[in-house]
């Protein structure tokens, strides 16, 4: 694959690959709690859509958020997990796997889309 045929990839935007499932819904994530008495919000950020991967025999104990292809380097994917045995999303770590071809995939908003309806 070339340049020109890659940043199409990356354009076209993030995918699900067919062995994932759907596992917990975008949303906003806030801590709550008191502070000398008084009641505190505090945002700390997005939750993305994750997935689990059907691949694995302990699938429920981890999940995965849609493969991005990377911009910098041609058939690179990233993405990052949940613990979900431990109930900690890694915002700050991010894995990455190359994959030769995903044009058969669907983007995770043509998922989304097909899971709304």
């Amino acid at each position: 694959m070339n340049e020109k045929e890659w940043k199409k990839v990356v354009e076209r935007g993030s995918v699900v690959p067919p062995y994932y499932e759907p596992a917990h819904s975008a949303q906003s994530v806030y801590w709550t709690g008191e502070i000398e008495g008084e009641h505190h919000e505090e945002y700390l950020g997005e939750m993305p859509q994750t997935y689990y991967d059907k691949r694995y025999v302990d699938w429920f104990y981890y999940t995965f958020t849609a493969l991005e292809p990377d911009p910098d380097e041609i058939g690179m994917y990233i993405y990052r997990r949940t613990d979900e045995d431990e109930g900690v999303f890694e915002f700050d770590e991010w894995y990455s796997t190359y994959i030769e071809n995903t044009s058969h995939w669907k983007t995770e908003k043509e998922f989304m889309k097909g899971a709304d309806e």
